[in-house]
């Protein structure tokens, strides 16, 4: 029996007694042959932004970015399936059916790899606290000088042209809150992939309230002050949480978004979720399926992580459970797992530990998640624990030092986020490289950059002249904004490049795997 019927006839029997539901599935189809687009048009189905960052990190425009075919959407359709939402990166689609003669016609179309359940709507929700659930307590903590952020604030860089995207359950309040004044204007939009009708604002859960306000809340209560990590970046509020259940749907969720995030131009991910048991435990993961590859969103965030994001993810908080372990997708490769520590630089008792399965080290870094400024839904001071909270508050930090150091790629700036890591070199499975200093990855970087580069390229445009000032030695490309190269020279001197085509460009310094870019405009 193939692994198709394998898994259908799994399906099948579940729902003999639901049948009349809509139940929800993901169908990865087993190619995208004739979807319509091409990698070499790829501003009809990218943002500028997103296609930017992907030359800007030297990252090729593949089919992974293509959309899913349509055509097999529209068969979906007609033999009477509802599509929730597609993954590209997966190359499938979360679909809604009641009929499960039907789904088995669907598991035998030509395109269709496989049908998995993700979803039974009969079987009564089991609101059991998950991962990404906090705990409330009443004291204090110093959550940006312990990762040594300030001095980086006060400097001026607190994240202006970063652009995060923060992956939660629902933003309540974030729209009307003082404590978001701020910030609001730097929103740039929304995007529910639990409820399609209905505002991220409009959740009755507060979790990602909570978290945005660690990223951009700025508010004096008697108290104490709200003050984000990242006060000047922008923002995309993304929901792919539903706080009612737990399925393997909202992993799906979770990569819509992920892939949403991608293509609107998102540089940061900040993701305070994870998942390894569901409502249907015959569902539940293991902790065999922590490694990187075998879980959807795991594989999903790595590949976030290729398209140039820096992403960060919340370990967990089951470090107490019968589970013990990170849960998915802080397992992915290359991307930034989020362990908790108390206001003493100690381990808080609850945060998951690691290592990944296949031992990676797990998780990477820790920040305070231990009695953490907050606020929550009615605009009010909080105390919280969680690595829910460290998560965003690294995020932030990040996107305030990437501000700063814009010419780094996403990885570069993973590595040297890992390498200012308190225990860099005895890293543990509790808080893995420890906690990072900031302000120290700044020193570091600046100072690596003076002994290279007197100063950073200088790049000025007379119509279609382009003159450039870099360092000897220096590769130099002018690319399209599709990623087409139409020049490539190497820096000896001043180099002037002359009778450039009218339009929009990239100017790409290389320069010891430090990438500098500045768009120019050809008239």
């Amino acid at each position: 029996m193939s692994k198709k019927n394998i898994i259908l006839t799994y399906i099948i029997l579940t729902l003999s007694v639901v049948a009349a539901q809509a139940n929800t599935y993901f169908v990865t189809f087993n190619n995208k042959v004739g979807c319509g687009y091409s990698i070499n048009n790829p501003q009809a189905f990218l943002s500028n932004k997103a296609i930017t960052r992907r030359i800007a990190q030297n990252i090729p425009i593949d089919t992974t970015d293509l959309p899913v075919n349509h055509a097999y959407l529209d068969t979906l359709q007609y033999y009477g399936a509802e599509i929730v939402h597609t993954s590209k990166w997966m190359n499938g689609a979360t679909i809604q059916i009641n009929d499960t003669a039907t789904l088995y016609t669907i598991s035998q179309l030509p395109f269709v790899l496989s049908v998995e359940l993700t979803k039974v709507d009969a079987i009564t929700t089991n609101t059991r606290n998950k991962s990404g659930n906090n705990e409330y307590r009443n004291n204090k903590s110093a959550q940006h000088d312990q990762i040594n952020v300030t001095p980086l604030h006060s400097l001026g860089y607190r994240g202006k042209g970063i652009t995060i995207a923060v992956i939660d359950a629902g933003f309540p309040i974030v729209d009307t809150c003082t404590v978001f004044d701020s910030i609001r204007p730097k929103i740039l939009g929304s995007a529910n992939f639990v409820e399609r009708n209905k505002s991220v604002y409009q959740s009755n859960s507060d979790h990602g309230t909570m978290v945005l306000s660690l990223l951009g809340g700025n508010k004096q209560f008697d108290e104490g002050r709200i003050l984000g990590t990242a006060m000047e970046a922008n923002y995309w509020l993304i929901q792919s949480e539903d706080v009612d259940s737990e399925w393997p749907v909202e992993m799906d969720n979770w990569i819509a978004a992920a892939e949403f995030a991608d293509s609107v131009g998102a540089d940061i991910i900040t993701s305070s979720l994870g998942y390894y048991f569901f409502d249907d435990t015959t569902m539940n993961l293991h902790y065999s399926d922590m490694n990187g590859t075998t879980t959807r969103i795991a594989k999903a965030a790595t590949m976030a992580a290729e398209k140039g994001m820096l992403v960060f993810n919340s370990a967990g908080n089951e470090a107490l459970s019968m589970w013990h372990h990170i849960v998915t997708p802080a397992d992915a490769n290359n991307i930034i797992t989020v362990g908790a520590v108390d206001e003493f630089n100690d381990y808080a008792y609850f945060s998951s530990c690691g290592p990944s399965y296949d031992g990676r080290c797990k998780p990477e870094l820790a920040a305070l998640g231990y009695q953490c400024a907050i606020v929550g839904r009615v605009g009010v001071y909080l105390r919280a624990n969680g690595t829910s909270f460290s998560c965003p508050i690294l995020a932030g930090a990040a996107a305030s030092l990437w501000s700063a150091l814009p010419h780094l790629t996403a990885q570069q700036m993973r590595t040297i986020l890992i390498q200012s890591g308190s225990q860099y070199n005895t890293p543990d499975s509790l808080i893995g490289y420890g906690i990072p200093n900031i302000y120290q990855a700044y020193q570091q970087q600046t100072t690596n950059l003076q002994h290279t580069n007197n100063d950073l390229p200088t790049i000025y445009t007379n119509n279609k002249t382009v003159t450039i000032n870099a360092p000897i030695g220096s590769t130099i490309k002018i690319v399209t904004m599709t990623g087409i190269t139409i020049n490539t020279v190497y820096m000896t001197t001043t180099t002037t490049v002359q009778n450039l085509p009218s339009g929009v460009f990239l100017v790409l310094v290389n320069n010891n795997n430090s990438v500098f870019v500045q768009k120019i405009v050809s008239i």
